[in-house]
């Protein structure tokens, strides 16, 4: 029989979006400072009415992330 590897991983379990729209979010609002508003509003033009909570989701991921970077830089530059 065919065996195939597992998809990738989700950012936000059980979500119908995969990681490079979430790539596409966090660029358009951090990057190019994109509103909100006018980022759902372009998103409901692919198909994807998203609520203004699934970015809040996302936001608290990005700041677990950074979390976890400064961890990391503390754990291997304790002198710091």
């Amino acid at each position: 029989g065919i065996i195939a590897a597992k998809g990738p991983a989700k950012l936000i379990p059980k979500s119908r979006l995969g990681i490079s729209v979430w790539a596409m979010i966090l660029l358009e609002k951090y990057l190019y400072q994109r509103p909100i508003a006018r980022l759902l509003e372009s998103l409901k033009g692919y198909g994807l009415d998203m609520n203004v909570s699934i970015i809040r989701d996302v936001q608290k991921v990005r700041v677990t992330i950074q979390a976890n970077r400064v961890n990391k830089v503390v754990e291997i530059c304790p002198d710091s």
